[in-house]
């Protein structure tokens, strides 16, 4: 159902690292009864929010004033789910990317796809996609394997597109762009 007018609503919105949002909801509604939503705020289920993409529900706290339930909901965003699932990677040297075989398993990413069936792959930087690496066997999750090993090991950046479900990577050279401007201590 539609949350309108959420109270106090917090968004924390993070590129390389999951998002946040939390705002309370009310168990009455402007009419007087009891939102169809309010009952299914509850932890693990999934919030949209446009423009910002999918949320999952990690904590409700209910509190009673003696008139008003009210439900305090806190989220983060798609990408948490990942850090819910094992890497499942075992050792040995991956190709970040294969542009003739997105898919293919002997590539991270196409590993990434298989185990993470709702996400896909949106943009690879192409100075990306001949790189290999050599991993042991993580003792990770799919997110942190992600975020700590591969991100340093590829020298990239992971970026999760949780409206699309789209994954994409960057080399560094493509996120940030030289605009011919020096700042000195001087000149300041």
């Amino acid at each position: 159902g539609l949350i309108k007018n959420p109270l106090r609503l917090k968004l924390d919105l993070n590129l390389i690292s999951t998002s946040k949002i939390s705002f309370d909801a009310n168990s009455v509604d402007e009419i007087g009864s009891l939102p169809h939503y309010y009952d299914a705020l509850k932890k693990y289920n999934l919030i949209h929010m446009d423009g910002f993409g999918w949320f999952v529900i990690t904590h409700v706290d209910e509190t009673n004033d003696g008139m008003y339930k009210t439900k305090n909901v806190e989220c983060e965003s798609y990408e948490y789910t990942l850090g819910r699932k094992a890497a499942n990677l075992s050792a040995g040297t991956y190709r970040l990317y294969d542009i003739t075989n997105p898919t293919s398993e002997d590539t991270l990413l196409g590993h990434f796809v298989a185990n993470c069936p709702r996400w896909t792959i949106g943009y690879v930087s192409s100075s990306l996609y001949s790189r290999y690496r050599t991993f042991d066997m993580p003792d990770a999750s799919m997110y942190g394997f992600i975020m700590e090993e591969a991100m340093d090991a590829y020298e990239c950046v992971f970026i999760f597109d949780t409206e699309d479900l789209l994954i994409n990577v960057y080399a560094p050279e493509d996120l940030i762009k030289d605009s011919g401007i020096v700042l000195r201590y001087t000149s300041l």
